[in-house]
């Protein structure tokens, strides 16, 4: 593609377009990067939750007492009653 070739208005057209288009790359990088960081958090989160219950599985094998559990690990006793079953 040779764009000396193009008349003014075809070259302002095709610039036009490509600058578009650079925009356009632009912001579907930023919508990327935004998606990967909130998954990034997401597991993040998810993994602390995890983390929660695996201490507070632990906590009711040594006999700890519910109060005590949601006290430490920020779980509710129904929390809990669901990780007894």
């Amino acid at each position: 593609l040779n764009i000396m070739n193009f008349s003014d208005e075809e070259r302002e057209t095709y610039e036009s377009r490509l600058k578009w288009l650079r925009i356009e790359a632009s912001a579907l990088k930023k919508i990327e990067e935004k998606g990967i960081e909130k998954g990034l958090e997401k597991g993040i989160t998810r993994g602390r939750e995890q983390e929660k219950k695996e201490i507070a599985l632990a906590m009711l094998k040594e006999c700890l007492s519910v109060a005590q559990i949601s006290k430490l690990t920020g779980l509710s006793a129904e929390e809990l009653s669901e990780l007894q079953k």
